[in-house]
């Protein structure tokens, strides 16, 4: 599905508290990235870390706006996570957030020697569940 999408980086939420330290769960988190990153990294693409916290929160409040009513949130609200997620990824340009790396040296340096990706812009949504990306999402979630 990655390389039909032409997918080149990966952004996986990391469960923080709201002063930003990790939960119980992110140590889940983080063993699933690295074994993506190792997959990953043999394609020379790459895996990030990014904070997803109040990011439910903030689904379920857009979800709200857009009139969508309790059966509606309930089957997509991960799906509106995930693209709020992504637009604090690109909104604040990559910083702050962290690159899983394998273990392998050879799949670092594999990474270290690929060519740099341009990043894609996701402009904010009005309607995220018209847009292709919020349907990619959708299926991996569900996936």
């Amino acid at each position: 599905m990655a390389e039909r999408e032409e997918v080149d980086e990966f952004i996986i939420g990391i469960p923080k508290s709201w002063d930003g330290k990790e939960t119980p769960q992110s140590n889940k988190v983080r063993s699933i990235a690295g074994r993506l990153a190792v997959r990953a990294a043999e394609r020379g693409w790459r895996v990030y870390l990014q904070d997803e916290h109040g990011t439910s929160s903030e689904a379920a409040y857009r979800m709200i706006n857009l009139g969508l009513n309790k059966s509606a949130r309930q089957k997509t609200s991960d799906a509106y996570a995930a693209v709020i997620l992504l637009e604090r990824y690109f909104a604040i340009s990559g910083e702050d957030i962290e690159i899983v790396l394998p273990k392998q040296i050879d799949l670092q340096e594999k990474l270290r020697k690929g060519r740099r990706f341009k990043m894609r812009r996701i402009e904010k949504l009005a309607e995220p569940s018209k847009s292709p990306v919020f349907q990619f999402i959708l299926g991996v979630i569900m996936f």
